[in-house]
């Protein structure tokens, strides 16, 4: 009689682990990632624009996404709020212009320094430029050799080809594209 209601016991915890295993799995993969609102927020505001971004470049999705997220603070950054510059992309010669104090690493130390970035009507026009000044950089090119769905090597691309100078750069965009799971495809 004990074993038997051992069993049952045991067949009734495995129940309970599966369903929790399952109710995991379900909340995970269907209802998405746990983001925090702010985020969340930008990815809804942000992913269809970053979609058509990529299919317009051959830009993985997940990389507009995950650059304009961390370089903007998630929309939150004076350059994203005054200058709809999601990107953090230089001024050099653009149009319009604006300037503030920002973070910059030469040779693995961090200064604070003056620069002026690109000013843009909308974020989506941010969005849209990224893609094209990655497509019109050589220095750039061989990332477009890569798939379109490699996300990791174009985060490293990105780094080896200057594109930021912070020395963590890679890591930091793989890390948010996996933590938020961005790479949707």
């Amino acid at each position: 009689m004990a074993v038997q209601g051992t069993r049952e016991l045991l067949r009734f915890i495995g129940m309970l682990v599966a369903s929790w295993v399952l109710v995991w799995w379900i909340h995970a993969r269907v209802l998405g990632p746990e983001r925090p609102a702010h985020i969340r927020a930008y990815v809804s505001a942000y992913a269809s624009v970053a979609r058509t971004a990529a299919d317009r470049s051959g830009v993985p999705p997940a990389i507009p996404l995950a650059v304009g997220g961390l370089e903007s603070a998630w929309g939150s950054s004076e350059l994203a709020r005054r200058g709809n510059n999601h990107f953090g992309i230089k001024a050099h010669g653009a149009a319009r212009t604006y300037c503030l104090t920002t973070t910059e690493y030469l040779r693995g130390r961090r200064y604070r320094m003056q620069d002026c970035f690109r000013a843009y009507d909308s974020p989506t026009d941010s969005y849209l430029d990224f893609v094209d000044f990655l497509r019109t950089q050589p220095r750039y090119a061989a990332l477009f050799r890569l798939p379109p769905h490699d996300y990791k090597g174009w985060a490293e691309g990105l780094q080896a080809c200057g594109y930021a100078t912070d020395p963590a750069y890679a890591s930091k965009l793989i890390q948010v594209i996996e933590t938020y799971q961005l790479d949707t495809r």
